[in-house]
């Protein structure tokens, strides 16, 4: 939701707009939405050291992943993910999401 947000705004989008489309989002069956914790945080710095993920964001989506999610998928065009072993991405531009 954080990058979601980021990237909407960049398209020009006003917080109203934004807040919809987290909404819409949020409402997707068998997405999963994944709290933020420091357990999370800490496997994400290792994450960063281990596999060369410069970006923050990118090592704390795949610590949720790792440490939250049974599938441990992520929806996301960034191939970062790929090096990581045990991160099973999915490309968003081909998942056809079910609204609840």
């Amino acid at each position: 939701m954080i990058e979601l947000y980021y990237v909407l705004e960049d398209f020009g989008y006003d917080k109203t707009m934004i807040l919809g489309k987290q909404a819409e989002i949020a409402g997707i069956s068998g997405l999963s939405i994944l709290p933020l914790t420091a357990d999370v945080l800490l496997a994400a710095q290792s994450i960063m050291k281990s596999f060369n993920v410069t970006g923050l964001f990118d090592a704390i989506y795949a610590a949720a992943a790792l440490n939250q999610d049974q599938d441990h998928t992520i929806l996301s065009t960034d191939d970062v993910y790929e090096r990581i072993p045990g991160i099973r991405r999915l490309d968003p531009r081909r998942f056809n999401p079910r609204v609840a």
